[in-house]
């Protein structure tokens, strides 16, 4: 289960390095096919998708909130 509580006040204005719970990672077997189903609900990139030194592939978007979550498909299981 995950429960998320909504806050209460002002939210800070946020990167991806701000202190706290930055955002929650989805692992999925097709990026391709998650990224294109994710530009069709017309969600908010933060930054364009990349794929790191270990050949990772990973793209971060908002939740309606402004919750920073991503997608991502590793090159190994771990």
């Amino acid at each position: 289960m995950i429960e998320f509580i909504p806050s209460e006040g002002d939210v800070p204005e946020q990167d991806l390095r701000t202190p706290g719970i930055r955002h929650l990672a989805i692992a999925v077997d097709d990026f391709d096919l998650a990224l294109e189903e994710l530009r069709r609900k017309n969600v908010k990139w933060v930054g364009e998708p990349r794929t790191s030194s270990e050949g990772n592939r990973l793209a971060f978007f908002e939740d309606g909130d402004g919750n920073y979550l991503h997608i991502i498909h590793r090159a190994e299981a771990i």
